[in-house]
C-alpha cells in the first residue's frame, strides 16, 4: 500500500472551519490527485528533472493551480 503526501491525516482540521466550501473542497481534491500523478510521473527509473506544483490563494480560498514537469536530458 502506498501512501501520498496528501494524505488524509495530513490535510488539516481547520480547512473546514477556514473557508469550508465547495470550491475549496474540489481543488483539495484535484491537488491532491495531481500530486499522486506526478509522483508516478517521476519516481520511475531514468527521471532526471525537476517537478514544481504551485497553487494561488486569495482570501483563503485556492484560485489557481499550476504544475510544471521539467526533464533533463542525459
Amino acid at each position: 500500500m502506498t501512501t501520498t503526501v496528501l494524505d488524509q491525516d495530513f490535510i488539516p482540521k481547520q480547512i473546514g472551519e477556514l473557508k469550508h466550501s465547495q470550491a475549496n473542497s474540489h481543488k483539495v481534491i484535484k491537488l491532491k490527485s495531481i500530486v499522486d500523478a506526478l509522483l508516478k510521473q517521476m519516481l520511475v527509473r531514468g527521471f532526471y528533472g525537476e517537478v514544481t506544483l504551485r497553487f494561488t490563494v486569495q482570501d483563503g480560498m485556492i484560485q489557481l493551480i499550476e504544475e510544471c514537469v521539467g526533464r533533463k536530458h542525459r
